[in-house]
């Protein structure tokens, strides 16, 4: 990896998979050469680039890009939920002292730039603790933040395993009015594959018509499976189920352009 680094911010290529691609995607690789004298321009001060500076910037290789990366592009990373080390503050960003939200790094994006997030499992602040029902509660949520075409911000692990996002309340990740992002390589886990299949059963017709309202079941819970087959259960509209087994994995709401 040959990593360049100038006053502008950082940009690196790696000349293994622009070798790759001469032989395998030649028309793109021909829009690479022309994109070099960018690069170079860019590469006014080498010693600049420490090692730790490098692997910052290392993401932000040309290959599976879509665009052309611009000079001010950056890595922003984040730290999992409760890392000691991490703090949201305006000299905060690095792989050494990561922001300690993706929410707090999000708000200072630029078009181009990546949120990274570091390994690890990210969740709710009250995850856990036994409440089902976290209405307005959520583990991640990005408002009103904006890319450019062509020149998307990159939500992303480095690699797909490294970084698990879980929730027990209403959402886990959500954009809204946010207009062209990319999420890459995270995976998002809901509660239901470590939800017993009785406490399923328990609370599989209960509901809430209100937030501060007491909890209710469309289904009495004494009746057997064969009487609930027999019955015809009423509609309901507009209640409230327990968050812990109804939760939203990825909401995309009033919002275009985005990847996946």
């Amino acid at each position: 990896l040959v990593c360049f680094y100038g006053c502008f911010g950082g940009l690196s290529i790696n000349f293994s998979s622009l070798t790759t691609l001469v032989f395998s995607k030649p028309m793109l690789a021909l829009r690479l050469l022309f994109m070099l004298p960018v690069v170079w321009a860019t590469a006014v001060d080498v010693e600049a680039c420490s090692d730790e500076t490098c692997d910052d910037v290392s993401l932000l290789q040309l290959r599976g890009t879509k665009g052309m990366l611009t000079a001010g592009s950056r890595v922003l990373h984040v730290a999992p939920t409760s890392a000691a080390h991490a703090r949201d503050s305006g000299d905060s960003g690095s792989r050494a002292t990561p922001y300690a939200t993706v929410e707090y790094a999000a708000k200072q994006a630029q078009p181009g730039d990546t949120i990274l997030m570091l390994p690890g499992v990210y969740h709710n602040e009250h995850y856990g603790d036994g409440d089902i029902w976290k209405e307005g509660e959520h583990t991640i949520v990005i408002r009103k933040v904006k890319g450019a075409p062509g020149n998307p911000i990159t939500l992303m692990a480095e690699k797909l395993g490294d970084v698990v996002i879980r929730g027990d309340g209403r959402i886990i990740l959500e954009l809204k009015k946010c207009k062209h992002w990319r999420v890459k390589n995270l995976e998002i886990e809901g509660e239901v594959a470590r939800t017993p299949l009785e406490e399923a059963l328990r609370w599989q017709f209960a509901f809430k018509r209100s937030a501060k309202s007491e909890v209710e079941f469309r289904v009495d819970p004494s009746w057997s499976k064969d009487r609930i087959k027999e019955e015809k259960l009423p509609i309901l509209k507009e209640v409230l189920r327990p968050s812990k087994y109804n939760t939203h994995g990825l909401n995309v709401h009033t919002s275009y352009d985005e990847e996946q």
